[in-house]
């Protein structure tokens, strides 16, 4: 398994993404240091970033609301922000969605 770039800070965690609108909703796997995210909304007026942050909120066990856009809003590269968990609750969640 690729390291999942898992940064924490100021009592949130920081987690890459790499998405796939137009695809499945599922974890696609990593690409690079980044979590390769498909989700079946388009990317069109913030749909797919919604559907991106609800299905990260649900792999990694968090209220919908604890997860945030806080880079690449255009981008297929993104960075989330998820408050109330830890970097190794994170990575535990992570890897059991990569084996």
């Amino acid at each position: 398994m690729s390291e999942i770039s898992v940064r924490e800070d100021s009592g949130a965690v920081f987690i890459k993404v790499a998405a796939r609108p137009g695809t499945r909703d599922a974890v696609l796997g990593a690409h690079g240091d980044a979590l390769k995210l498909g989700v079946s909304a388009a990317p069109d007026k913030g749909k797919a970033n919604k559907a991106l942050a609800e299905l990260l909120a649900e792999v990694l066990g968090t209220k919908k609301s604890a997860v945030s856009l806080v880079s690449g809003e255009t981008s297929r590269e993104k960075v989330f922000r998820i408050e109330g968990i830890g970097a190794a609750t994170a990575r535990a969640a992570l890897a059991r969605h990569l084996s």
